[in-house]
């Protein structure tokens, strides 16, 4: 969540696997475009490392650049659903 809608833009997004590869993903934004949701567009692999990243350029609606860049690392597990 931000503190203030964003543009909408996935200019300064990224999703990136431990290695390095570029994950494919669209980009939703709700509440008024203070929420940005990530979804991949393939299945993610089980038991990776993955890191989001927002750029310290990425803009709100009315132009100001956020304070820094943030980043979150996530690692997948194993899905046990009968398919």
């Amino acid at each position: 969540r931000f503190s203030a809608p964003v543009r909408r833009s996935t200019e300064g997004i990224s999703w990136k696997t431990a290695a390095g590869a570029d994950v494919p993903f669209t980009a939703q934004y709700t509440a008024g475009d203070s929420v940005l949701l990530l979804t991949p567009t393939a299945s993610l692999l089980s038991f990776t490392l993955y890191q989001i990243t927002v750029a310290a350029t990425v803009q709100s609606a009315a132009q100001n650049a956020l304070a820094s860049a943030a980043t979150l690392t996530l690692r997948t597990g194993f899905d046990n659903k009968d398919k």
